[in-house]
This record gives structure tokens, sequence and C-alpha cells, in this order.
């Protein structure tokens, strides 16, 4: 029984429903975010208690007993990164192995509706979204929520620090906007133009006998130079805003390092602070900007990713929902065709327009006509090949939509 097409929210239902599979794996990625950036602490608070423990107290035994504990940690901390990014590689892993059938099935339809929807674009989007999700982009969107435990441990020390951390990462946000309006038309622009002029590049290929015999090599490759051409010009001017924008944030981080520094030292010169928290503060205040830099420094992948989602949520909703058919006893060659209407692929006005007639097991039969007149059009509506609009397409009274392609094939020649 045929389903109704889902909705906006029912179009990703297929990419939820598989991140719901993998969510025990996506919780603990979470998790192990967490007692990442704790782990990431124990720097800052290694050097807060060497400049105001030990080298106040002279004590050895104390550094080594610090020195001996930061090791650990540090230690736990490789080991906990490592177990995220095999998991994240896991789920991506997973993601494109359920979307893989989907995917295909969605291209096959497609490319029986429109012969020259065969560029491969979709299976490369998968790809570029398997690998974003397996990136660095997708472990700082786990480490940004957690900034504000890093504004909060500023505040602590002074408010000074917090205020100026917070200052400096509304600054660096200001840059990521920015750069997320600025280059996203163009590299979209570029991705589209590219893909064209390999689609287009391949067809040449595909028919070199006819583009040589015809004397189009050169009409064919300035095409296919122009479009590239185009394409390199429209990443080129994305790559200088992202770049420009990366470094910028880049510098900017540093710069709020050194300011932080710089602040902790005049909070250490009024007796308010310490001088362990002169490193302490530079610290923890890069550290809660840096998931930021790394997402602005991978915005290239964000945009490529998205728009690779988008096209695949597009492609898999263009396609119908129905139900697996039930399998049905062999066919024994009893063909009906009843006031068939089907119209070319992409058109409306039907091609074929009222065909009956009926064929009985054993009998041939033969379709003569000009080129042009349908024969092969009724071939492929025979064949389940082609839909029809209105009719029926019977074999041995069952209709042949109801048949699963798998089995109507095997049975079939064409």
């Amino acid at each position: 029984m045929p389903h109704q097409r889902p909705n906006q929210s029912g179009r990703e239902e297929t990419l939820i429903e598989t991140a719901r599979k993998s969510r025990k794996a996506i919780f603990m990625v979470g998790g192990f975010s967490v007692a990442l950036n704790l782990l990431m602490l124990a720097g800052p608070l290694y050097m807060l208690q060497v400049y105001d423990r030990v080298l106040v107290s002279g004590s050895l035994q104390t550094l080594i007993a610090l020195t001996v504990l930061i090791a650990v940690l540090f230690f736990g901390y490789a080991l906990i990164d490592a177990i995220r990014s095999s998991m994240l590689v896991h789920v991506a892993a997973r993601i494109e192995r359920e979307m893989a059938p989907l995917v295909f099935d969605a291209i096959h339809r497609r490319s029986l509706r429109d012969s020259a929807a065969k560029d491969g674009r979709a299976m490369k989007d998968l790809a570029e979204l398997r690998q974003f999700i397996a990136g660095p982009t997708v472990k700082a969107a786990f480490d940004l929520p957690l900034a504000p435990l890093y504004f909060l441990i500023l505040f602590l020390m002074h408010w000074t620090l917090g205020v100026l951390a917070m200052l400096g990462s509304a600054v660096i946000f200001v840059l990521a906007i920015y750069t997320q309006k600025a280059s996203e038309a163009a590299l979209l622009t570029s991705g589209e133009v590219s893909n064209s002029g390999a689609v287009f590049a391949q067809n040449a290929w595909r028919s070199s006998e006819s583009v040589h015999a015809l004397g189009m090599q050169k009409v064919v490759r300035d095409r296919w130079v122009t479009a590239t051409t185009e394409a390199d010009a429209s990443a080129i001017q994305a790559s200088d805003t992202i770049n420009t924008a990366a470094a910028t944030t880049r510098a900017f981080r540093m710069f709020l390092q050194s300011a932080l520094l710089g602040a902790g030292a005049v909070l250490a010169i009024g007796g308010v602070a310490t001088p362990g928290v002169i490193i302490a503060g530079s610290i923890i205040g890069a550290r809660a900007i840096t998931p930021v830099e790394q997402i602005v420094s991978q915005w290239r992948s964000i945009i490529r990713a998205r728009a690779a989602r988008k096209r695949l949520v597009s492609l898999t909703d263009d396609i119908e929902y129905k139900a697996a058919p039930m399998t049905l006893p062999a066919i024994t060659g009893k063909l009906s065709v009843e006031n068939v209407f089907a119209a070319l692929p992409g058109q409306q006005k039907p091609f074929l327009q009222a065909i009956s007639f009926s064929v009985d097991p054993g009998e041939i039969v033969g379709v003569i006509g000009a080129s042009g007149s349908g024969k092969t059009t009724l071939a492929r509506v025979l064949t389940g090949v082609w839909p029809y609009a209105l009719g029926a397409v019977r074999l041995d009274g069952a209709e042949i939509k109801e048949y699963q392609p798998d089995q109507l094939g095997r049975q079939l020649g064409y």
C-alpha cells in the first residue's frame, strides 16, 4: 500500500532515524567531550600550582607529585580523545552505510525519469557528509557548549579576566558570521559549476569518437576550460574570504591570550591575584575560544556538508515512498494493456494515448511504425521501466506495478 509523501520534517526521517540508532555513541561522544574539556584544565592548574605553591615553598617533592599526576591526566586525555575520534568515524560510517541503499535507489529512479541525471553527485555528497561527521568540525561543535565552563573559571579568578574573554569571544563570533555570509554563495557556485563541468567532460569523453569525427574537440575543450575557470574563480574568492577570516581569528586569539596575560600581570602587581593567575588565566581564556576558531577555519567543509545534506534530502524526497510489493507467482505470459496513457519523462502531454491490446502466452506480436512513433516508449511501459499515467498494464491479471522490480526483471526480456 503506497505511503504518503513525507512532509518537510519527514524528508530527513532516514537521517534522523540513523542518528537515533547511533544515539548511544553520540551521547558517549558528548560525555567524552566533557571529560576532555575537564582534563584540558589540568595544564593551567598545574602551572597555577607550580607558580603559587612550588616556587613559594621550594618543595621538590610537591613538584614531582604534580608532574606525575599531570602525566597520568594527559595520558588519559590522549586515550579519551582517540576513543572519541574513533566513535565519530564509526557513527559517520554507519550513517553512510544506512543511507547508501536509499540514495542508490533514488539515483536509479531519477535516472529512469531523466537519462541526463547520471552524474554520481549524490554518492559524492554522501562521502562528503561522512567525512564531515568524522572530521574536526564536529569535535569542535561538541566542545563549544563547554566554553562557559572556562568563562566561569575566569570569573572565579577575577571578573576582569572573564569580561575580557567574553568580549574576545564576541569578536570571534562576529568574524564567524561574516565568514559565513561572505563565502557561502561563492562556495556553492564553485561546487555547482565544477560539478557541471565534470559531467560535461565525462559526457564528451564517452562520445569521443563523435567529437573527433565532427571536429569539435577544441569547442568541447574550450567549454570545459571556461567552466573550470569560472569554478576556480568562485573557489578562489571564497578561499580568500575564509583564509583571511581564519588568519584574523588566529591572530586575534593570540592577541587575546596576550591581553589576558597582561591583565593577569596588572592584577598580580595590584595584589589582587597571584602570579599563577597570569599564566593560567591566559591559557584558559585561549581554550575558551579555541572551538570557535576551529569552526571558522573549517567553514569551507561546513558549507559543503550543508549543501550535500540539502541535496541528499531533496533527492530522497523526490522519489515516491511505497511499501515493498508482495512476491507474486511466476509469470505465465498473459499480457493485457487497458487504455494506457503514458508521457515521456519530464513531459506532461501523453506520448502514448489510449493504447489497448492483449497477448496470450506463446503468442508473438510485432510492433512496427516510423521512427519516433512510440515503439521504444511502449516497450519501456510494458516492462515497467517507465510509468504510465492512466490505464493499466497487467501480467496474469496483476498490474505490473504490483510486481517487485527484481522479480519482474528476472522473467522479462528487454
